[in-house]
């Protein structure tokens, strides 16, 4: 009874550790991946949470989390060279 405890402790750490991993490395990843958990969990109770603070509440629809798209959507048609050069 005492190795069933150890092994689903030890499971929980671990999912623990990767999820933080992966907000890490793959932020973008991490955000798709919360706005789904939220979407799922709206579909299936009908309560609607806002799980990483992005303002989407379960509706599915696509977060811009990279600063370049940003810069796009500002009308920055600019492009600079490796030299710093227009």
């Amino acid at each position: 009874m005492k190795k069933i405890f150890i092994a689903l402790i030890t499971a929980a750490v671990m999912v623990t550790i990767g999820f933080i991993a992966l907000r890490i490395i793959l932020p973008n990843t991490y955000v798709a991946m919360v706005n789904t958990i939220e979407k799922g969990i709206k579909s299936g109770t009908g309560i609607a949470f806002d799980l990483n603070g992005d303002g989407q509440v379960g509706t599915g629809s696509s977060t811009n989390t990279s600063a370049l798209d940003n810069k796009a959507k500002q009308g920055d048609t600019s492009v600079e060279g490796l030299d710093g050069l227009h």
